[in-house]
């Protein structure tokens, strides 16, 4: 799983240029934001991996929102977005 981890921040990281501010941030967090609600729902964080070409279980998938989703709201909001890409994933995230 943690490989599963560190191959999804790498790919979101490039696909942000490798800047980390929070504008580059937010607009790539709104590609995925298909709906325009301002969170990504599961449907949305699977069509994230895939069309960053990580091919994921729907266990993974499910364990990756768990992972992510600091606050149990079912959705990823874009603070834990930005967490997520920023934050040592190897210290943080145990799925």
């Amino acid at each position: 799983m943690m490989h599963l981890i560190g191959l999804l921040r790498q790919r979101l990281i490039t696909l942000a240029n490798g800047h980390q501010e929070e504008y580059a941030l937010r607009n790539l967090f709104r590609t995925f934001d298909v709906d325009g609600s301002g969170a990504l729902s599961i449907d949305e964080l699977a069509g994230m991996t895939s069309k960053l070409g990580v091919l994921v279980s729907d266990d993974e998938l499910m364990a990756l929102m768990r992972g992510i989703d600091e606050n149990k709201s079912g959705v990823v909001e874009f603070e834990e977005f930005e967490k997520f890409l920023i934050e040592e994933p190897y210290t943080k995230y145990k799925l």
